[in-house]
């Protein structure tokens, strides 16, 4: 998990870029569920597979993207 957090520049860093991407897709007017899912799948795109999968388990982004919708 660390190594998935320090490929993409830190926790803060993941966050911010997350978090603009899904502004940026929400000002193109994805629905809000549609707009984080691409914000992540955009963010941890350069990630592997396996260090993909263990990185969004590990934040839960899933059930945060249910959640939050």
């Amino acid at each position: 998990m660390k190594k998935a957090i320090d490929l993409l520049g830190g926790v803060s860093k993941t966050v911010e870029r997350i978090y603009s991407k899904y502004k940026l897709y929400k000002s193109w007017n994805y629905r809000t569920t549609a707009a984080w899912r691409r914000a992540v799948e955009d963010t941890s795109k350069t990630l592997s597979s396996d260090v993909k999968n263990a990185f969004l388990d590990f934040f839960n982004i899933s059930q945060v993207i249910t959640q939050c919708t």
